[in-house]
């Protein structure tokens, strides 16, 4: 019942603000009941198995693949210059079928004892990269909880912290992503008195991934894309190690002719989008 009111309130607010058979200011009760019936005939009428059989399976297809497109998202955005677009609330998925409104009270309870949960289980230092990654994967094939992107928002913001000259004052570069399936991923430096921090996002997982969720498959997909930087926005001729902010597991980028450049399978591994703080050995 709730489900059925929710979307028939979203119909009626997307059918009113189209203004085409419906508005606010000259609203048509004929055909707001209509609608209205509609999306009770075919949620709770007769047909409505036969419909949600066939609706269901892609509707789980599509968030699966829309999680990872959010993760990216995140990842670009807290890293891009600018002033970083965060929304109250928003920490965990929205399934909101409308803008969500900021007014609205946010559980900041359950958002911190989740964080606290994620802090013991990965971000503690003293976990080696390897149960760090695995935590991480684990999170990700149970990405509907929302522990995923709460992940990203926190370490994201964390990261901000510890580095803010890097991501108020460092310079930008988009980066050239080269090889099989280079369409699939983006990527951009940000350059600081010497620091580097790298971020990698993954796009258009639907064409990539064999299955919805099989983020395994990143690393051999993209085995053969590499991202590249000149040795002159990199700041150094020599090859660069990186660390994974998420995992702490080190990349190495190798030095080819004077351009630093990453395997993008290699890199991500099983995650939709990584950042990587650069050292110069």
């Amino acid at each position: 019942d709730d489900t059925v009111r929710r979307i028939q309130a979203f119909m009626d607010k997307a059918l009113r603000e189209a203004k085409v058979h419906t508005s606010w200011i000259n609203p048509s009760n004929e055909y707001d009941a209509a609608v209205e019936k509609f999306v009770e005939q075919t949620l709770r009428g007769k047909s409505s198995l036969a419909f949600l059989a066939s609706f269901v399976p892609f509707a789980e297809r599509i968030a699966t693949l829309a999680a990872w497109e959010s993760v990216s998202q995140i990842a670009l955005k807290l890293m891009s210059p600018g002033v970083v677009d965060t929304y109250q609330g928003g920490e965990l998925w929205d399934l909101s079928l409308v803008d969500p409104d900021n007014r609205r009270p946010v559980d900041y309870e359950t958002r911190r004892q989740r964080l606290n949960t994620l802090t013991k289980d990965i971000v503690d230092p003293q976990l080696s990269p390897e149960k760090r990654s695995e935590a991480v994967a684990a999170i990700g094939q149970s990405w509907w909880t929302g522990d995923l992107k709460l992940l990203y928002v926190a370490q994201g913001l964390r990261l901000r912290e510890k580095e803010p000259d890097l991501l108020l004052r460092g310079s930008y570069h988009p980066l050239i992503v080269k090889g099989q399936n280079a369409e699939h991923v983006i990527a951009f430096a940000r350059k600081y008195l010497g620091k580097i921090l790298l971020t990698i996002a993954t796009r258009w997982f639907a064409s990539l991934l064999p299955e919805p969720t099989a983020l395994d498959s990143l690393k051999k997909n993209l085995q053969q894309t590499f991202i590249e930087m000149s040795a002159a926005k990199a700041g150094t001729a020599k090859p660069m190690k990186f660390t994974n902010v998420l995992t702490g597991a080190e990349v190495h980028a190798d030095d080819m002719n004077g351009v630093m450049r990453l395997s993008a399978g290699d890199s991500l591994n099983t995650l939709p989008a990584i950042w990587l703080i650069g050292d110069r050995q």
